[in-house]
Parts: C-alpha cells; sequence; structure tokens
C-alpha cells in the first residue's frame, strides 16, 4: 500500500480500521500474526487482541481542564490548551515488564495543566500481561510545555533513565529534565524536587529529548529550539547524600551538533563506543537543508576538553543523507491573504534511526513538498525509508525508497525479527497513526535486501482496534502555542514472551512481540461520554499493544484415519499369505486393502500439506487498513 497524503486537511478523512488482512509477499516474510488470546487485562479495563494482538489500556481519556467555549459560528468546543488526555508515550523493557512514559492531562489543577506519569506492565509465563506500576505521577509544576518523555532502561541494574521538557521549573523556558525509575515506576531520586535539569542554557527553549542505553552509558540528546541539535553521555549515580536515591549525571557537556530550526534528534548505538545523531538540518520549518547523520565517538575513555573546558565526544564524520530541494516559492504568508503557496519542494524532516543485521542502520524520514509554509492549507507528505552500512570513514548509503508505509506523516521507525521462530528475518517496521483521530494506528513491515539493494513491504498491521491520534487533538488541545503541536510514537521490537513454549502459558506459540503505546479517542461527545472521576472520558485513551512478530508454525492436522473395512463391499482379494506362525497351519492371506484405498492415503498426505502452507499463510496475514474518508 502506497502512503497517503494525511495533511491536505485535518479533517479529510474518518476512518475505522477493523480489517482483516494485507499480505504483500507472503508467510515466510511476514509478521506471524496467528494466535490470539481474548480478554486482555489493564488498570481501567484491558482489551484481549485477536490474530495475536493484546492491547491493554493504561490510562483513561480525561483532563481535568474541561471548559468550553462557544466560538462566533455557534460552535461549542473544548477551549485550547486544555490537555490531550494523553501523549508522548515511550516504552522500555526491564526484563520482562514493560515501563511507560508519557504525559497526562489527568492532574489537578493544582499541579498545574499536565504531568508526567509512568506505568508498567508484567508480561508472564502462564498469565495475561498486566499492569504493576499504574499511572504514577513524577512531576508536579505548573509547566504548560511539558513533554516529549524520554525513557532508557539499564537491564543489570534496573533503572531507567527517564527525561521530559518543561518550562515554569527554573524559568519561563522549556528546559530538559531527568530522573531514575525502576520497574514499579518509583521516582529514585526521591521526587520531583530531585530531578536534574541536563540542558545546559535557561535563556534558551530547550526540549525533546531522546535517549538509549548502549551496554554501559546513556546515549542522550535534545533541541535548542532556533539553534541546533545537542548530544551527551549520561550515567546514573547514587546520590551521595542520601542513601537509596539515585541520580542523573552527565558525563559530558552539551555538544552542539546539527543546526537547525526544529531539530529533534533521533539516537542509535552501534556499540558503547559509536552512536549515530540524527536531525533534520536547517533553519526554518519545514527544514531546507536536508536529513543530516552524524557518527559520534562515544567511548567514555575517548571524551576531549576544548578550549573552554567542555567534555565532548569526537565525531568521526557528518553527511546529509536524505538531500532537500527548497522551493523559491515557498515564503509563507498570512492566511487569507493573496500569495504563493509553493508546494513543489523536497523538505525532509522527522528523521528515526533505528538497527539493522550485518552492520546496517535504517533512516526513517517524512518529506514534505512545503505547500502552504505558515498557513492552515497545509503541503502534502510522504514516508521515505533509507538503509546505509556506517563505518568510521563514512555512511555508505545502500538504497532509498519513498511511500512504502500506511501512514505518510508523524510516522516513528524501530526493527526487529519477524516471521516464524524456524525462520525468522529481520525488517524494519514503520509505526504510524492518523494525523485525523480517526483510523487505526498501524505497523509496516519492510525487508532490506541489501545484495539486491532493495526495500520491499511484506505486510501491514493495525495496531489498534479503534481511533487512534498522531497529531489532532494535541495540536487543537495540547499546550502548545496556537495550533503546532502534535504526537510523537515510539515502537520497539524483539520483546521476549516469557510464555513461549511454556504449556498452557500465554501465547505459548510467540516467542516475541513487537510492542507500540498509542492514544485514541474512545468517545467523541462530552454529552454521552462516561464519567471517569467524574469527567466525560472524551479525550485520548493511552494504551499498549503486543503484536505477535515471531511465532512457531503451526504443525498440519494428522492425516484422517483409513475408513473401516466394510464386510458387506470387500476389497480384491489378497495375494497367498505368508506360512502361518509355528503352531498354526499355513492359510491364504486375509483380503488386502482396496488400492483406491491405498492411493486415498498418499493422495491425503499431500494434501494436508498444501492445507498446512495455505494455513499458515493465512496466519501469517495482518490487519488490512480499510478507510472510509470525507470531506
Amino acid at each position: 500500500m502506497c502512503a497517503v497524503n494525511k495533511q491536505a486537511s485535518r479533517f479529510r478523512s474518518k476512518a475505522s480500521l477493523w480489517g482483516l488482512t494485507l499480505s504483500l509477499a507472503g508467510a515466510m516474510a511476514a509478521p506471524a500474526f496467528g494466535q490470539g488470546m481474548g480478554n486482555g487485562t489493564g488498570g481501567g479495563g484491558g482489551g484481549g487482541g485477536n490474530h495475536g494482538v493484546v492491547t491493554i489500556k493504561l490510562a483513561p481519556g480525561i483532563s481535568r481542564r474541561q471548559t468550553l467555549e462557544v466560538l462566533p459560528s455557534g460552535q461549542v468546543r473544548a477551549r485550547r490548551n486544555l490537555g490531550v488526555g494523553n501523549e508522548h508515550a515511550v516504552v522500555s523493557m526491564l526484563g520482562s515488564t514493560a515501563v511507560v512514559a508519557y504525559v497526562s492531562s489527568n492532574v489537578h489543577n493544582a499541579n498545574g495543566p499536565s504531568a508526567v506519569k509512568c506505568s508498567s506492565v508484567s508480561l508472564s509465563a502462564t498469565g495475561q500481561p498486566t499492569i504493576v506500576a499504574d499511572q504514577i505521577q513524577l512531576t508536579f509544576s505548573n509547566s504548560d510545555r511539558l513533554g516529549h518523555t524520554a525513557l532508557a532502561c539499564d537491564p543489570a541494574s534496573g533503572h531507567c533513565l527517564l527525561a521530559y521538557g518543561a518550562n515554569n521549573i527554573d524559568s519561563g523556558n522549556t528546559q530538559t529534565y531527568a530522573t531514575v525509575v525502576d520497574a514499579n515506576c518509583k521516582d529514585l531520586s526521591g521526587g520531583f524536587q530531585n530531578h536534574v535539569r541536563l540542558s545546559n542554557d535557561a535563556n534558551q527553549n530547550q526540549g525533546a529529548p531522546y535517549t538509549l542505553w548502549d551496554g554501559k552509558k546513556f546515549v542522550f540528546g535534545y533541541y535548542t529550539n532556533n539553534d541546533a541539535a545537542y548530544g551527551m553521555l549520561v550515567h546514573i549515580i547514587a546520590d551521595p547524600n542520601t542513601p537509596g536515591q539515585f541520580l542523573p549525571e552527565a558525563l559530558t557537556d552539551p555538544q552542539r551538533l546539527t543546526p537547525s530550526n526544529i531539530g529533534r534528534p533521533s539516537i542509535v548505538t552501534i556499540s558503547d563506543s559509536r552512536a549515530l545523531f540524527a536531525a533534520p538540518r536547517g533553519q526554518q520549518r519545514p527544514s531546507e537543508g536536508g536529513n543530516e547523520v552524524r557518527l559520534l565517538n562515544t567511548d567514555t575513555a575517548a571524551i576531549v576538553t576544548d578550549n573552554n573546558g567542555n567534555r565532548k565526544m569526537p565525531q568521526l564524520w557528518k553527511s546529509i543523507l536524505v538531500q532537500a530541494k527548497p522551493d523559491q516559492n515557498n515564503i509563507g504568508g498570512v492566511d487569507g491573504l493573496p500569495g504563493p503557496l509553493g508546494g513543489n519542494g523536497i523538505y525532509p524532516g522527522q528523521p528515526i534511526l533505528a538497527m539493522g543485521t550485518g552492520g546496517v542502520v535504517y533512516l526513517s524520514s517524512v518529506i514534505s513538498n512545503g505547500g502552504g509554509r505558515n498557513r492552515n492549507k497545509k503541503g502534502s507528505s510522504t514516508a521515505h525509508l533509507l538503509s546505509f552500512a556506517p563505518t568510521d570513514t563514512g555512511p555508505n548509503v545502500i538504497t532509498q525508497q519513498t511511500g512504502l508505509s500506511a501512514e505518510s506523516s508523524h510516522v516513528t521507525l524501530c526493527s526487529g525479527m519477524v516471521g516464524t521462530s524456524d525462520a525468522p528475518v529481520h525488517q524494519a517496521i514503520v509505526y504510524g497513526a492518523p494525523i485525523t483521530g480517526f483510523a487505526s494506528s498501524s505497523l509496516t513491515f519492510i525487508q532490506h535486501d541489501p545484495m539486491a539493494k532493495t526495500l520491499t513491504q511484506t505486510a501491514q498491521a493495525a495496531v489498534s482496534a479503534q481511533q487512534a491520534d498522531s497529531g489532532y487533538l494535541s495540536n487543537m488541545l495540547g499546550r502548545n502555542p496556537a495550533q503546532q503541536g502534535r504526537e510523537h510514537l515510539r515502537c520497539i521490537g524483539d520483546v521476549a514472551n516469557p510464555g513461549y513454549g511454556v504449556a498452557n502459558g500465554f501465547m505459548p506459540k510467540v516467542k516475541s512481540f513487537v510492542v507500540a503505546p498509542w492514544g485514541g479517542r474512545i468517545n467523541m461527545d462530552p454529552a454521552t461520554a462516561p464519567k471517569v472521576n467524574g469527567l466525560p472520558e472524551d479525550r485520548n485513551a493511552l494504551f499498549l499493544t503486543f503484536v505477535a512478530a515471531v511465532r512457531d508454525k503451526d504443525l498440519p492436522p494428522p492425516p484422517p484415519p483409513a475408513p473401516s473395512p466394510n464386510p458387506d463391499q470387500p476389497g480384491t482379494p489378497g495375494s497367498p499369505g505368508s506360512p502361518g506362525m509355528a503352531g498354526s497351519p499355513g492359510t491364504p492371506g486375509t483380503p488386502g486393502t482396496p488400492a483406491g484405498f491405498a492411493a486415498g492415503c498418499s493422495m491425503g498426505g499431500e494434501t494436508t500439506s498444501s492445507t498446512a502452507a495455505l494455513v499458515f499463510l493465512s496466519l501469517a496475514l495482518v490487519a488490512l487498513v480499510a478507510r472510509r474518508r470525507w470531506s
């Protein structure tokens, strides 16, 4: 399925994704969604899935700020900046526990319009996934720019670095803060007052953090508005003043990387001494300089100090991998006034990195044509995927392709093994959701062939069984100025199932999952929405979905038993029998098995094999996204 333009209007599509199946390459290359458990669990009511998908509801879609306004047209709607419900969820694994950090509007006014919260879900060998930590609030401030959580976990220590951007703490500007949590979402810093500011300039807006654990430390990034993307190294230390508490600590100073107006960074760790940073380059929105990638030496023994005393990571190279082509008519403008809208440019943005295999790295981008810059008439966009094999001397681009995913805006990227447990394959996984809030979130699985230099879509899967939202409520009700908000999706692959191979276990044939959090509205009308704590649940609730990725191949059914001989219709006489056993006289043999039955058994075996292949193929198919559009 080619990418669909959804930016022409934020109200363009209203769709539902209940659907069955689309497979583009066959069973061996497709994820194996064949085993559903049903009746999943979750705080506030979770839903099990069919076809190898289990979804848990983590948080209700409510906001404590529920003021309505009446527009001149007579339309009644929720006042802007009053809360999305839940957004910016990111997930990381600690053993068999999925830790989820997100921003919630379900806070008392005394605690500000929103807060960072944490929930965790435990996978069990014998039971459904269950919530361990339920909506633990971690921030208590009057920040109205709280968001874009980042999370990475160290499995050896059981500690996770959780970061976020917030204003109205040290200054009116957004800054990047971090704390330490465990699998139970306990704030190991000792509380909000002990959270550590990792950004370095309170006179600038610095947020949108991103972090990964490389096996020894956390590789960390954020961006400074109208300036650049920044990178640094962070570790966790025991609080020297309070036993039992832990704090983030910078190993290097924030290091200016890609110059960018809106340089949200993405990171992938190649080893514990190499990491790639990606960000859009340019001083406009959309960025006019292309998506840039830099390779940094993250070995702590290689840290250097510059002339200003700043500790830095050595940079090995930088390269623009997705080139831009600005449209000279894309000069912006004012809504309602005449002027060129542009729309013939190439403006890459939203770069996301993910590891492949054999030294290959994937880079996902969204390419806009730049139409209607600074106006409500938005341009079109398409998803773009590139593969490269970086070394210390350069990126070594292999191939690139556009239009491979179901969504074309606000997509993200992860990767992992998919298929059957006897022959899994590694694939890039593009995760997206509609910007209109009407349709399902979806995964698109893409096979990379480095020898043929091809990227091929193999399958698509609906993640949510109802409306998911990657932009609409964040845009209309989020805590960003005017209508600039959006959702930021995340997913992870290769999440092991502890129930694999366990008799009567949880999905015992499923070896691993892709895990994806998502937000969406269960109810659109506050007048008819059910009440949660006295408030209508008409905002984006938060869900966590486990999608089966690698599973055992189903065995073919046994052949049917041969029918009992009918004495009224004997078969053809058999050949004479062999001499009888000692003590019994030899007699002619009993009537032989009819030849037709013998042939039938052989043919039956062949038919069973073909049926098994067909059954396996059907098990590998995944949910088709059926869309109904309206204008």
